[in-house]
């Protein structure tokens, strides 16, 4: 309640009534074209909290990067890319936002980038309908020597960009291909969950709770390094052995090495062995494996104690003064008729002032309360069950998140093995065909490869592609920092409430 004196000679009080304001105000993010389809996938789970830090910003980049890790290929790459261009032409011609196309033209850019990054991973893969290209500065592995029926390859150097097209048709060549993209696909994951923690990070400093800073986000950090942050270490260290050199009695597997440090803490046998001194292995091994397993009781015990030594602190805070140990007396006090007129507009004036630096308090810690401060009326019990189950959900999410990114690698070898079926079962085999008959089965294969491609890999597949992209986006990366319960701004407007009418 605001009350303003009335100027002149009327006496009276303009009274105006501002609604008191609890809970957390409406979120409104400016939009562009290009952000418009990106921050509707966002939406579609959920909207951000008043000053919460807004996916969208990675997910234009993170969205259509990891639907080109599943779909890399040069040529659907490219018919993709070419698509959401010709979208883009039609665009700026005519209005393809009120015709039938006006889902795909909102989605434009959405799909113009997905069809880069398709692009750029098929050139990383040498993936071109399941051809590899020779290019660039040509194939650097020879011919060697044959030894018990097999050819073995010498490499002289190292290919310019992505996979040299030596692997092509060799008898190993699909171990390589899972090798490779089963251990990117998990260092893209880590990469990615742990930006995600970051990004928690910045909401608790945006929003002052450096308790959940220091007692939450640290603990989980230190979990997600402790063992997935090593396993991306072992991998880039495997890669960098020399194993033609090395004095390593066997080549280990890091799957292996995981579960002995695990099952065995300690022991490192030759079989595990995979730096050059045993100790060293050992003590790295044993502190990674300690500090993984004090993490989980600190980021489950110690914030809600502290949340509970606040509570108590507070409620003595909000006891009475006439309940406390020390009493006021206030005595009546006797004044003229002008005393107390002018006592009555201090006290209007007092009260407008507490009122409005009431309302300005609430507006400007009402977002303190939503992340672990706001918790004055939750029972320690609430508190402690939701610590909880936050903690059992981040510990068993983590790992089952990370298996769950190894769907880059399911996916990327459907893609390639689709292709080169299709491939393979059309066009290659009527190539090395002679005579009259060839003709008409050359366009005969090529009519079937043209409507395989068509409707598995350019319609098909792109959807798979995409919904895959979809569910990690959800569930393995927001779910590292977004709460997703926020509210849109809706401006008031009596054209909406009409029309719903």
């Amino acid at each position: 309640m605001v009350r303003d004196k009335g100027k002149g000679t009327d006496s009276r009080y303009n009274e105006t009534n501002n609604c008191p304001f609890k809970g957390s105000p409406s979120t409104y993010f400016e939009e562009n074209e290009l952000i418009a389809a990106f921050q509707a996938i966002v939406d579609t789970y959920g909207m951000p909290r008043y000053k919460e830090f807004n996916p969208v910003i990675p997910t234009v980049i993170t969205f259509p990067f990891l639907f080109g890790v599943m779909y890399g290929d040069m040529f659907h790459g490219s018919c993709l890319l070419l698509f959401a261009l010709c979208l883009l032409l039609a665009g700026k011609l005519t209005d393809l936002s009120q015709s039938d196309l006006s889902s795909l033209y909102s989605a434009r850019y959405v799909l113009l980038l997905m069809g880069v990054f398709a692009l750029y991973c098929g050139v990383i893969y040498n993936d071109c309908m399941s051809v590899m290209v020779n290019g660039w500065n040509g194939s650097q592995w020879q011919h060697g020597y044959t030894t018990d029926d097999q050819v073995v390859m010498v490499q002289r150097n190292v290919y310019a960009v992505g996979i040299d097209p030596a692997w092509s048709g060799v008898d190993n060549q699909l171990s390589f291909a899972n090798s490779l993209k089963m251990k990117l696909a998990v260092i893209i994951g880590v990469i990615q969950m742990t930006f995600g923690l970051f990004l928690k990070l910045s909401n608790h400093i945006q929003e002052n709770d450096f308790v959940s800073v220091w007692f939450e986000f640290i603990p989980q950090m230190v979990f997600m390094m402790c063992f997935f942050g090593y396993m991306v270490f072992l991998i880039f260290y495997k890669w960098c052995i020399n194993w033609a050199s090395s004095t390593l009695s066997d080549m280990p597997s890091i799957i292996t090495i995981l579960i002995k440090m695990f099952l065995s803490p300690g022991s490192v046998d030759s079989e595990v062995q995979i730096f050059g001194d045993k100790n060293l292995q050992v003590i790295i091994q044993v502190t990674f494996l300690l500090a993984l397993v004090l993490s989980i009781p600190i980021m489950l015990c110690v914030k809600p104690c502290i949340l509970r030594s606040r509570m108590a602190n507070h409620n003595y805070q909000n006891i009475p003064d006439d309940e406390k140990e020390e009493t006021e007396v206030q005595l009546p006090v006797v004044q003229s008729k002008e005393g107390e007129k002018a006592q009555k507009s201090q006290t209007i004036d007092e009260e407008s002032k507490q009122t409005e630096h009431e309302d300005s308090k609430d507006t400007d810690s009402h977002h303190s309360t939503q992340h672990g401060q706001g918790h004055e009326h939750e029972s320690f019990g609430d508190i402690m069950i939701h610590q909880l189950i936050h903690t059992i959900e981040y510990v068993l999410g983590t790992i089952s998140n990370t298996a769950s990114y190894l769907r880059l690698w399911a996916l990327s070898l459907a893609h390639a093995e689709l292709s080169e079926v299709f491939f393979d079962k059309t066009l290659r085999m009527t190539l090395e065909s002679t005579g009259v008959g060839a003709v008409i089965m050359n366009v005969a294969s090529a009519a079937a490869f043209l409507s395989f491609t068509c409707t598995v890999l350019l319609i098909m597949d792109v959807l798979e592609c995409f919904l895959h992209a979809l569910r990690l986006h959800w569930v393995e990366f927001q779910s590292k920092f977004f709460y997703a319960d926020g509210k849109a701004f809706r401006p008031f407007a009596f054209e909406k409430l009409l029309k719903a009418e």
